[in-house]
């Protein structure tokens, strides 16, 4: 950490980085995902992301997340996205990432994911509330499990953890602390400082 005095020997640039976490440059390149995860939530991030995109294809985006989760649609339209991006993308857990935001905190680039010391990332099955008809009900539990499964190879493929391990993980509310995310592979190390 630069001290009061060292700040008269830098340029205006390492000013600005020595002032505050991060330049403006910097800041341009940050997504911030908080509050619940829902179709208005999804279209802001997406736009942010195909903005940066447009900006510049290659460059590292940095989603920081303290979020409680939210719809599962929402979700994957969040995660196909970065899939789809060329540029990495580093996700940050500050605080918590719970359901659909650890999902998301899960599906960031591998070797980029990272939680801050204090931070917890929560999984658990999907849920969803049916009614109608009982072959309108069945239809619903169908797509239920359908995205549930889809949920679970997605984050298998991203972890070290198996199809069958993840399914016995997520069958209640399970928190995760940041070493144990590191030894599951959700996570690729605690973060110390931003760079």
């Amino acid at each position: 950490m630069k001290n009061k005095d060292d700040l008269s020997t830098l340029s205006d640039k390492d000013k600005d980085k020595s002032g505050s976490i991060l330049s403006n440059d910097d800041k341009d390149r940050f997504i911030y995902l908080s509050g619940n995860v829902d179709e208005d939530k999804a279209k802001d991030v997406i736009e942010k992301l195909l903005e940066l995109q447009t900006a510049d294809p290659l460059e590292e985006i940095t989603m920081i997340i303290n979020s409680g989760g939210g719809e599962i649609y929402s979700m994957f339209a969040i995660t196909d996205m970065m899939d789809i991006m060329y540029a990495p993308i580093r996700t940050i857990c500050l605080g918590s990432a719970m359901s659909a935001a650890a999902f998301i905190f899960v599906c960031g680039t591998k070797g980029l994911r990272f939680m801050t010391q204090h931070s917890s990332l929560m999984m658990h099955q999907v849920s969803g509330g049916a009614f109608g008809t009982t072959k309108d009900i069945n239809v619903q539990v169908a797509e239920i499990k359908f995205l549930q499964e889809e949920m679970i190879k997605e984050v298998s493929k991203r972890s070290e953890l198996s199809y069958e391990q993840i399914k016995e993980l997520i069958d209640r509310d399970c928190f995760i602390r940041p070493q144990q995310a590191i030894d599951y592979g959700f996570c690729d190390g605690i973060i110390g400082r931003l760079s």
